[in-house]
C-alpha cells in the first residue's frame, strides 16, 4: 500500500556550507533540514545562488518522491 505524500513541511535549519560537489568546488550550498508532519527529518542541498522559496519547495518535493520510490522495497543479496 502506497503512503500518502505529505502536503507540508517545516524548515528547521538552514546552513551555508562549502559545496561538496566536484563541479562546484569553491562555491557555497545551502543545506536545509526539514521536518515532515510524521516527525521524520531529512536534508536537501541547493546551490546558494539558486536558493529561493520555490527552489526549496521543488527540492523537498523531489526528495520526498525519490524516497517514496525506494521505501519498502526488499532486495536479495
Amino acid at each position: 500500500m502506497e503512503q500518502a505524500k505529505p502536503r507540508e513541511f517545516k524548515v528547521l535549519q538552514i546552513r551555508d556550507i562549502p559545496s561538496l560537489r566536484r563541479d562546484r568546488l569553491g562555491r557555497w550550498d545551502k543545506v536545509i533540514l526539514y521536518e515532515l508532519p510524521s516527525g521524520d527529518r531529512y536534508t536537501v542541498s541547493i546551490p546558494r545562488e539558486e536558493f529561493n522559496e520555490q527552489r526549496l519547495i521543488e527540492a523537498v518535493r523531489a526528495d520526498i518522491e525519490e524516497r517514496a520510490r525506494w521505501q519498502g522495497k526488499t532486495f536479495r543479496l
